[in-house]
C-alpha cells in the first residue's frame, strides 16, 4: 500500500475523499484514512483520534482561497499543537507528509521539514488519475516563492488539471464539550447563523432565529427531542413581552423548564441535534456526540446524524467511546436507511511505537468485518472480576 492512494471508489457525498499521512503526530507510518458519509473513530483515550479530526479542520482552511500560511495551527477553538515541531512523529523535524484525496481521483501531497525555524515544503505532488507531477524544494526560500495558496499550489496542479475548486471542502467542528444551557437569549444578541460553532453556543441562536421567523428548524429539533428524549418538546417563548429576552424551554406535559433547569445531557445533545438539521458545511466533525446521556439514547444519536448524512448529502466524522452509538448506526443499515457501504469504522490504536488504524466495515449479515480484542470489553472484565472476588 505503500505511497498509493486507496479512496477512488464512489460512495454517497461529494468532495474530499480521504487523507494520507505519515510522521504525523503519534502516526509514525503511513496511514490512509477514506471518509465516507458516516466515518466513526474509536479508540482509548489519547490513541490519536483527536488530531485526525483536527487535521482535516486545519486542511480545510488551508486549502481555501484565502489561506494564509501552509497549515494553521489553530482553527477556532481546536490547536493542532503549540509550535510545528508538535507536528512531527517524535519532533524528528524532517519528513511529515500530508496527502488528501477528492473526487475523480485527484490527489495532493505535501511533505514537509523545518528549515531555520520555518515549517516549510520539501516536495508537493499534485495527481490527477494516471496523470503526475510534482516539485521538490532545495530551501525555504524557494518553497516561500513557488506561490503556494495554503496547501495549493497552482504551478504543479495546472499541468494535471487540478483546481482550486476541486480541492475544497468546508467543516463544522463541534467540540467534545459543548456549552452550559443558556437560561437567557437576547434577541439583540443573536447572529444569524447556519453552524452552532464548535462549543454549540450559535444553537440558541438559531433556535431563536427560527421561532422569529418560519419555526421549522425549531419544530424539527423538538419534534425529535419528543420522539426520542421521552417525550420532552422544545419551545421559546418571551421572558415578558416586549422584553427581547427570551429563554428556551423543555415541556412534557404540563412541566414547563427552562433547559438551564434540567440535566446536562440535553443541554450537551442540543447543538448536535440542531447542526444534523442545517447543511453548512460539507463535513461535519462531531467529539462525543452523545456525551452525558443514558446509554439507550446514545444509539437514537447515531440514528438522528445516519438520517441526516443521507437527508442533506454531507459527510460525518464522529469520534466515541460508546458502542451503543455504532449499534444505533448498524441498525440503520439493517433496516435499509444507510447503505453498509457509506459507513466505515477505524479503531486507533498503538503498537507501543506508533499509532495506526486498523478499518472496519458492516458486512452483508450486519456484523463487523473484524473487531479489535478488549474494545468495549471493560465491564465484562469487571463483573468477571468481581464474580472471582466472591467465589
Amino acid at each position: 500500500m505503500q505511497g498509493k492512494y486507496y479512496f477512488c471508489k464512489k460512495y454517497n457525498g461529494f468532495g474530499m475523499k480521504g487523507i494520507k499521512i505519515r510522521n504525523y503526530k503519534s502516526f509514525r507510518d503511513e496511514v490512509n484514512m477514506e471518509l465516507r458519509p458516516i466515518t466513526v473513530l474509536i479508540g482509548r483515550n489519547s490513541s490519536g483520534k483527536s488530531s485526525l479530526c483536527k487535521l482535516v479542520d486545519a486542511l480545510s482552511v488551508s486549502l481555501s482561497n484565502d489561506a494564509d500560511g501552509f497549515l494553521p495551527l489553530q482553527t477556532g477553538h481546536n490547536r493542532l499543537g503549540d509550535r510545528y515541531d508538535d507536528l512531527f512523529y517524535q519532533r524528528i523535524t524532517n519528513d511529515l507528509q500530508i496527502g488528501v484525496c477528492f473526487d475523480g481521483g485527484k490527489c495532493i501531497e505535501t511533505t514537509f521539514l523545518m528549515q531555520d525555524g520555518f515549517f516549510c515544503p520539501k516536495s508537493f505532488t499534485a495527481r490527477n488519475g494516471e496523470q503526475v507531477a510534482s516539485k521538490t524544494f532545495t530551501s525555504w526560500e524557494e518553497s516561500n516563492q513557488a506561490g503556494f495558496v495554503g496547501l495549493y499550489l497552482p504551478q504543479i496542479c495546472d499541468e494535471v488539471s487540478v483546481t482550486s475548486d476541486d480541492v475544497q471542502f468546508s467543516v463544522d467542528y463541534i467540540g467534545p464539550v459543548r456549552c452550559r444551557a443558556q437560561r437567557r437569549i437576547e434577541r439583540a444578541s443573536v447572529r444569524k447563523s447556519n453552524y452552532v460553532e464548535d462549543d454549540g453556543t450559535r444553537a440558541y441562536d438559531m433556535l431563536l432565529m427560527s421561532h422569529l421567523t418560519d419555526g421549522t428548524l425549531l419544530r424539527r429539533v423538538s419534534d425529535w427531542f419528543k420522539a426520542n428524549m421521552d417525550g420532552q418538546s422544545l419551545n421559546i417563548s418571551e421572558t415578558s413581552p416586549g422584553s427581547g429576552i427570551f429563554s428556551l424551554y423543555v415541556e412534557r406535559g404540563e412541566a414547563h423548564v427552562n433547559i438551564a433547569d434540567v440535566g446536562e445531557g440535553l443541554a450537551q445533545v442540543l447543538p448536535v441535534i440542531v447542526q444534523s438539521f442545517v447543511r453548512n458545511a460539507d463535513i461535519t466533525i462531531i467529539e462525543q456526540p452523545s456525551l452525558h446521556l443514558n446509554s439507550a439514547a446514545h444509539a437514537l444519536v447515531a440514528c438522528r446524524l445516519a438520517a441526516s448524512s443521507v437527508e442533506l448529502g454531507k459527510k460525518y466524522i464522529i469520534e466515541t467511546h460508546s458502542d451503543t452509538f455504532l449499534t444505533g448506526i448498524r441498525l440503520m443499515v439493517a433496516e435499509r436507511k444507510l447503505d453498509r457501504e457509506d459507513v466505515v469504522i477505524y479503531y486507533v490504536h498503538h503498537d507501543g511505537d506508533s499509532a495506526m488504524l486498523d478499518k472496519i466495515e458492516i458486512d452483508d449479515n450486519y456484523e463487523y468485518t473484524s473487531w479489535p480484542d478488549g474494545m468495549f470489553e471493560d465491564d465484562y472484565r469487571l463483573q468477571n472480576e468481581i464474580i472471582r472476588i466472591l467465589g
